[in-house]
């Protein structure tokens, strides 16, 4: 993951924003990459200076997804609260999605989503 964060490209998967925000709800179908030109690959946007995750945003987003790569149904959480395994995967998506939104990283949550917080991802690591 440290590696794709301080790769500077945009390439990310193919994000099925639909899917996502079926799986959950909260996910905006409209918050996903800009659309790529299918002759050249590269996301169609007004921006021309698009990176994939500003450097100052990588440590961050580490330490969130450390934080909830620590959580388990048999610990309690900051709260004294013990959640369900599904109760965590929500929170965690929803944090990492929140931050993602908040800071309009895009290509971040595609990839996110696509390699770590889909369900069948985040039952692998966490």
């Amino acid at each position: 993951m440290k590696k794709r964060l301080a790769d500077s490209s945009v390439n990310t998967n193919i994000y099925d924003a639909k899917y996502a925000n079926q799986e959950v709800n909260f996910i905006d179908v409209n918050f996903h990459p800009f659309p790529r030109d299918q002759s050249t690959g590269i996301h169609s946007s007004q921006n021309c200076d698009v990176r994939f995750c500003p450097r100052e945003l990588c440590k961050t987003i580490l330490e969130i997804i450390s934080y909830h790569f620590h959580l388990h149904p048999l610990l309690p959480n900051d709260n004294n609260q013990y959640l369900t395994e599904n109760e965590i995967w929500l929170l965690s998506v929803w944090e990492m999605y929140g931050f993602c939104v908040t800071n309009d990283l895009k290509n971040v949550w595609a990839y996110m989503w696509m390699n770590w917080y889909e369900k069948h991802h985040w039952m692998l690591w966490a």
